[in-house]
């Protein structure tokens, strides 16, 4: 009998392993990003711009997430947004985005690149070793 038992345990513990491992190492794509634009393309340092972008959920459980987002201006200093947005992916379908946003003033003149980094994770795990998402959009600053 004991022996029956500890025979159940094990099959189950593996069982978890392999699943936990399954969902670990699992690096789809969390969300399908499409039409990323700045409008205007072209502001003085200060100015405010719109960041936007269409996007729609590729999983069906709900991700989680991180954005950092900065500006790096044509000498390659980077300027750092101050809030970093926490997201939340429980929602289907294609939805438009967009976000007003304040340049930073000391950017200098030329092409600058708006860079969002994300983290996306859909399961606890997935904290250790985020499924990372990248975007970059330019736009220009002029005197």
């Amino acid at each position: 009998m004991r022996r029956a038992i500890w025979r159940v345990a094990l099959v189950f513990s593996a069982l978890s392993i392999f699943y936990l491992t399954v969902l670990f190492f699992d690096r789809r794509d969390v969300m399908e990003v499409r039409n990323v634009s700045i409008d205007p393309p072209t502001i003085r340092a200060g100015d405010r711009y719109t960041f936007s972008f269409d996007a729609r959920p590729l999983r069906d459980q709900g991700c989680q997430g991180e954005s950092i987002t900065k500006e790096i201006d044509s000498t390659g200093k980077e300027f750092l947004f101050n809030i970093p947005t926490v997201l939340d992916r429980k929602l289907e379908g294609w939805r438009h985005y967009a976000r007003d946003i304040e340049s930073h003033r000391s950017l200098a003149p030329g092409e600058v690149r708006y860079v969002r980094d994300v983290k996306h994770w859909c399961f606890f795990l997935q904290r250790i070793w985020p499924i990372r998402e990248h975007r970059e959009v330019t736009y220009t600053v002029v005197p």
